[in-house]
Protein backbone atom coordinates (compact mmCIF):
# COMPACT_ATOMS: atom_id res chain seq x y z
CA UNK A 1 0.00 0.00 0.00
CA UNK A 2 0.95 3.49 -0.20
CA UNK A 3 0.54 6.65 1.87
CA UNK A 4 -2.42 7.60 0.02
CA UNK A 5 -4.31 3.99 0.24
CA UNK A 6 -3.59 4.27 4.24
CA UNK A 7 -5.04 7.89 3.89
CA UNK A 8 -8.53 6.31 2.19
CA UNK A 9 -8.34 3.46 4.96
CA UNK A 10 -7.26 6.31 8.11
CA UNK A 11 -8.63 10.10 7.25
CA UNK A 12 -12.68 9.17 7.39
CA UNK A 13 -11.88 7.52 10.87
CA UNK A 14 -9.63 10.50 12.09
CA UNK A 15 -12.28 12.89 11.01
CA UNK A 16 -15.04 10.92 12.89
CA UNK A 17 -12.94 10.52 15.97
CA UNK A 18 -11.24 13.68 16.25
CA UNK A 19 -13.13 14.84 19.92
CA UNK A 20 -12.02 11.70 21.45
CA UNK A 21 -8.44 10.96 22.32
CA UNK A 22 -9.20 7.13 23.45
CA UNK A 23 -10.66 6.29 19.41
CA UNK A 24 -7.80 8.27 17.71
CA UNK A 25 -5.13 6.30 20.45
CA UNK A 26 -6.50 3.40 19.22
CA UNK A 27 -6.59 4.45 15.35
CA UNK A 28 -2.86 5.16 16.16
CA UNK A 29 -2.26 1.88 17.27
CA UNK A 30 -4.03 -0.02 14.43
CA UNK A 31 -1.90 2.67 12.10
CA UNK A 32 1.30 1.36 13.75
CA UNK A 33 -0.02 -2.10 13.38
CA UNK A 34 -0.66 -2.18 9.67
CA UNK A 35 2.57 -0.39 9.06
CA UNK A 36 4.36 -3.25 10.96
CA UNK A 37 2.50 -5.41 9.02
CA UNK A 38 3.39 -4.01 5.61
CA UNK A 39 6.96 -3.88 7.36
CA UNK A 40 7.06 -7.65 7.02
CA UNK A 41 5.10 -8.88 4.05
CA UNK A 42 8.47 -6.26 2.76
CA UNK A 43 10.79 -8.18 4.31
CA UNK A 44 9.34 -11.37 3.52
CA UNK A 45 8.74 -11.00 -0.17
CA UNK A 46 12.40 -9.83 -0.27
CA UNK A 47 13.80 -12.87 1.42
CA UNK A 48 15.69 -10.02 3.84
CA UNK A 49 17.89 -11.63 6.10
CA UNK A 50 20.34 -9.24 6.98
CA UNK A 51 19.96 -6.05 9.50
CA UNK A 52 20.98 -3.51 6.73
CA UNK A 53 18.36 -4.72 4.09
CA UNK A 54 16.22 -4.38 7.21
CA UNK A 55 16.98 -1.13 7.46
CA UNK A 56 16.35 -0.05 4.07
CA UNK A 57 13.07 -1.53 4.77
CA UNK A 58 11.87 0.42 7.53
CA UNK A 59 13.31 3.55 5.79
CA UNK A 60 10.62 2.49 2.52
CA UNK A 61 8.09 1.77 5.36
CA UNK A 62 8.51 4.91 7.10
CA UNK A 63 8.50 7.19 4.08
CA UNK A 64 5.02 5.95 3.42
CA UNK A 65 4.38 6.59 6.99
CA UNK A 66 5.32 9.99 6.17
CA UNK A 67 3.48 10.42 3.35
CA UNK A 68 0.25 9.63 5.36
CA UNK A 69 1.52 12.20 7.93
CA UNK A 70 1.56 15.03 5.29
CA UNK A 71 -2.04 14.11 3.84
CA UNK A 72 -3.28 14.14 7.43
CA UNK A 73 -1.81 17.17 8.16
CA UNK A 74 -2.94 18.68 4.24
CA UNK A 75 -6.38 17.78 5.28
CA UNK A 76 -6.94 17.98 8.97
CA UNK A 77 -4.05 20.38 9.94
CA UNK A 78 -2.59 18.52 12.65
CA UNK A 79 -2.10 15.02 12.75
CA UNK A 80 -2.23 11.80 14.82
CA UNK A 81 0.43 10.22 14.33
CA UNK A 82 4.65 12.07 13.84
CA UNK A 83 6.62 12.42 11.28
CA UNK A 84 9.59 9.48 11.28
CA UNK A 85 7.22 7.71 14.13
CA UNK A 86 7.80 4.30 12.60
CA UNK A 87 11.18 4.47 11.87
CA UNK A 88 11.38 5.73 15.81
CA UNK A 89 9.41 2.75 16.96
CA UNK A 90 11.46 -0.01 15.07
CA UNK A 91 14.62 1.72 16.60
CA UNK A 92 13.23 1.31 20.06
CA UNK A 93 12.45 -2.07 19.37
CA UNK A 94 15.93 -3.10 17.53
CA UNK A 95 18.53 -0.35 18.66
CA UNK A 96 20.95 -1.71 16.30
CA UNK A 97 18.84 -0.28 13.47
CA UNK A 98 20.30 3.10 14.83
CA UNK A 99 23.81 2.19 13.38
CA UNK A 100 22.43 1.59 10.01
CA UNK A 101 20.58 4.62 10.03
CA UNK A 102 23.62 6.51 10.63
CA UNK A 103 25.81 4.51 8.18
CA UNK A 104 22.95 5.60 5.58
CA UNK A 105 23.40 9.17 7.18
CA UNK A 106 20.00 9.17 8.23
CA UNK A 107 19.24 12.73 9.85
CA UNK A 108 18.91 12.20 13.39
CA UNK A 109 21.13 9.39 13.49
CA UNK A 110 23.97 11.21 11.65
CA UNK A 111 26.38 11.90 14.55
Amino acid sequence: MKGKDYAKKYLPLVKASVNSEEELLEIAKDIVEDFQNDLVRTIEARKISNLESAARAVIEVNDKWNALVKIFVRELGASPIKKDGFRNIKVMQTPELAECFKMFGIRGYDK
